[in-house]
């Protein structure tokens, strides 16, 4: 009886063993992932999260929505989230890649507008993003060079005083999109074919005053701190936020014919492996404590949409973004309308434009 009593102890303790903890149990609910634009992998917005809900966030970053989707195409069943500017999620929708969320689950009607009934993200009845943050484009210059009142118009970057002095960023949505303002199109993505047409000769025209065309945001920064540049369309408050940090005195504006919003929104991968860690993540960003976090990004900052984190952000921050309150922010998203991929055009058409103006 003895021998069977021990067996019989050996085999349970066999059994627990293969139920032991060193064996992950459902190991997708404990860790979370992204593919995103940069900055949504930094340790200061990842980790309160992770330590809320005791996961591990894995986080997979690229520059441009085109690579941050090539990462998501690549790699489909290992993402869960994907941060991405508004105007690409049709794309991705159409692609079958994205499963709808609950809008009501977040705080949304305390966005300010547009962000809380923003475009893009419902299709045919169902939402398939949320914000996450926002951000102007419209004049980076010098005041060293440049008053107030010298940039009160675009009209500024074919005056005489700066040319030579004119910086392009080489990315055609905002450059392009800024001079659409400057001809009197709200919409500055959507216009006919006349009027891109028009577009086209006034940007051509603006290419005698071009000192250079700049790659990316670093170049941006670079040119107008050693001043080879007085002046670069397309940029904002996340432009002065790198270079104030670096000691350099640039300044921002939204001219008064007005200038464009970039946005990124969150949406959930279809799916995704673990789709609850997915929504608590997205309600983690889009609180007005999440929201004051993932504005202040150290690869770039960008605006809160929720109106209660305006207050929560230091005056040196509430500053850069010319925004102190939730008045102000509301006042400043205005001013812009938002940016897109061409609307009435294939986006060939304004990309041959663009490498036209170029090559001149």
């Amino acid at each position: 009886m003895k021998h069977i009593i021990i067996a019989a102890m050996l085999l349970v303790l066999i059994i627990l063993a293969g139920c032991s903890t060193n064996t992950p149990v459902n190991q997708e609910s404990t860790e979370l992932n992204i593919v995103a634009w940069i900055g949504y992998d930094e340790e200061s917005l990842i980790k309160p999260f992770e330590e809320k809900y005791d996961v591990k966030v894995n986080v997979k970053t690229a520059v441009g929505d085109p690579n941050v989707v090539s990462l998501l195409e690549q790699s489909p069943d290992t993402y869960d989230l994907i941060v991405v500017g508004p105007e690409t999620v049709p794309k991705l929708h159409a692609k079958d890649l994205l499963q709808p969320v609950e809008k009501s689950n977040y705080p949304v009607d305390q966005f300010i507008e547009p962000l809380n009934n923003f475009p893009f993200m419902e299709i045919d009845g169902n939402t398939y993003a949320i914000p996450v943050r926002w951000g102007s484009n419209g004049l980076l210059y010098n005041p060293k060079y440049l008053s107030a009142d010298d940039v009160q118009s675009y009209e500024i970057l074919w005056d005489e005083k700066v040319k030579g002095k004119v910086g392009i960023w080489d990315y055609y949505i905002p450059s392009m999109g800024v001079i659409s303002r400057y001809n009197g199109n709200e919409k500055a993505h959507d216009i006919s074919d006349k009027k891109l047409e028009e577009l086209a000769q006034t940007l051509y025209s603006l290419k005698p005053q071009v000192k250079t065309i700049l790659a990316n945001g670093a170049d941006v920064h670079t040119a107008l701190a050693n001043e080879e540049v007085w002046v670069v369309p397309g940029g904002g408050e996340w432009n002065i936020a790198v270079l104030k940090e670096q000691g350099y005195d640039i300044a921002w504006t939204v001219p008064k014919e007005g200038g464009l919003m970039w946005a990124e929104s969150i949406s959930i991968v279809k799916g995704a492996k673990n789709k609850d860690l997915a929504e608590k993540f997205i309600e983690y960003i889009t609180s007005p404590e999440g929201q004051t976090i993932i504005a202040w990004r150290e690869a770039y900052i960008g605006i809160p949409a929720h109106k209660e984190a305006f207050s929560m952000l230091s005056v040196e921050q509430q500053n850069i973004m010319q925004a102190h309150n939730a008045n102000e922010g509301q006042e400043l998203a205005n001013q812009v309308t938002l940016r897109s991929l061409p609307i009435q055009q294939e986006e060939q058409d304004w990309l041959d434009i663009w490498q036209e103006f170029k090559a001149r």
